[in-house]
């Protein structure tokens, strides 16, 4: 297929969620071939927008380097559910070539059904032992790389849950201080086995952004906020995801961005310079 032009990249980058419904009109196979044109960083965000099956299908038509670099970018809440629409030979490749936290934080949530908690839970969490000064944490932060990391978990040698300290108290302790001087263990955990539908949604979400999720034997395995239980349980498969958030009515789809459409609609489906500039 041939390059998108600087058009259709900047429409990519401007409006992803609008460009993410263009590609929702094509195959899979054709989705792959234009995706694997355009910069990582550009198309992660429309393609963890788009139904997971149909992204799911994209991500195994591309080779598993470039996969894995899109499932990498992508929003943290769309990964497991692209990687559920490929078969599971198909995922080993592109695991395989994932950062070792971010592959083993997938296969642990790929391991359970989607309509539980371990299923929509963030795998991907950073736990610190309680002994652990406030200064090695801020530090553990840095390298953590983290989009929306709000607070720290505490667990034990055997991983057992000990507690979390806020990332607001902690950048305000004393470099000294250890983390479990700093711990809140009032939050309730809540078991990876437990049916999504059976979540309360006054689960302590007011006062915790996210809470623990502990498997059998009380281990620490990740975290889940109430947008991923509301999220999963409202996710139907084969529509675009709750990412992309409501959809436009056509009339003003067309008022706010009939020209990037059009533009980045010809691109997408013919690749030829006409498409690309819309005529």
């Amino acid at each position: 297929m041939t390059e998108p032009g600087p058009i259709t990249l900047a429409y990519l980058a401007r409006h992803p969620r609008d460009a993410a419904r263009v590609m929702e009109t094509l195959e899979p196979t054709e989705l792959a071939a234009f995706i694997a044109t355009v910069p990582v960083r550009l198309a992660a965000a429309p393609i963890g927008s788009i139904a997971a099956w149909r992204a799911g299908r994209c991500l195994a038509a591309l080779d598993a380097d470039r996969a894995a670099a899109l499932l990498d970018a992508m929003p943290a809440g769309q990964r497991v559910p692209c990687m559920r629409a490929i078969a599971p030979a198909a995922r080993e490749p592109i695991l395989e070539r994932l950062p070792q936290r971010r592959s083993r934080a997938l296969r642990h949530q790929l391991g359970y059904p989607a309509a539980l908690v371990g299923g929509a839970m963030d795998g991907d969490t950073l736990t610190l032992a309680p002994e652990t000064t406030a200064a090695e944490a801020l530090a553990a932060i840095r390298g953590h790389a983290s989009e929306d990391l709000v607070q720290v978990y505490l667990a034990d040698t055997a991983r057992r849950f000990a507690g979390i300290v806020p990332l607001a108290g902690l950048v305000h302790a004393a470099a000294e201080r250890r983390l479990g001087e700093l711990a809140r263990r009032d939050v309730v955990a809540l078991s990876a086995d437990t049916p999504l539908n059976q979540i309360p949604v006054d689960h302590g979400w007011a006062e915790y952004p996210e809470v623990p999720v502990v498997d059998g034997r009380g281990r620490l395995i990740g975290c889940i906020t109430l947008g991923r239980v509301l999220s999963a349980r409202q996710r139907p498969a084969g529509t675009v995801s709750a990412a992309a958030g409501p959809a436009l009515e056509l009339g003003q789809c067309y008022l706010v961005s009939v020209a990037g459409l059009l533009r980045i609609a010809g691109a997408l489906l013919t690749g030829s310079q006409r498409g690309r500039h819309g005529r």
